[in-house]
């Protein structure tokens, strides 16, 4: 029997220090993380190997995670990939921006770690059943 794919998430931020934390957290309930360091990195990274999730930071470098959002829900091959919009920038507007991208879930750090990790297996049962 052929052993279970992994769960791969694409963690997009620019900050090292929130990739390690994501990183050593999604890790450590058994998931695969790929990273990608700006925008434009984390699309090339989609078209590659598409995750089974991407967690997007708004605020990168050469493409802001807005943008990258609405390229992935716009792509007739990505767009079916959940995506969650990770900022700092607190306030309705930027959530709405957000989900007018097409995001599925938009969380304001600093975050509570069990509860990312309930919403990003929330969003891949959803996927998984739709």
């Amino acid at each position: 029997m052929a052993p279970i794919p992994k769960t791969v998430i694409l963690v997009a931020d620019d900050e090292d220090s929130m990739v390690l934390m994501l990183k050593e957290a999604l890790q450590s309930v058994h998931y695969e993380v790929v990273v990608a360091h700006n925008g434009e990195e984390a699309i090339e990274t989609l078209r590659k190997s598409p995750p089974d999730l991407v967690l997007l930071d708004v605020q990168m470098p050469k493409m802001s995670g807005f943008d990258v959002c609405r390229q992935i829900k716009s792509d007739i091959f990505l767009r079916h990939i959940p995506v969650m919009m990770l900022t700092a920038q607190a306030g309705t507007s930027s959530k709405v921006t957000g989900l007018e991208q097409g995001a599925d879930d938009y969380l304001t750090k600093p975050f509570d770690l069990t509860e990312l990790i309930a919403r990003i297996r929330t969003l891949l049962r959803r996927t998984r059943w739709d």
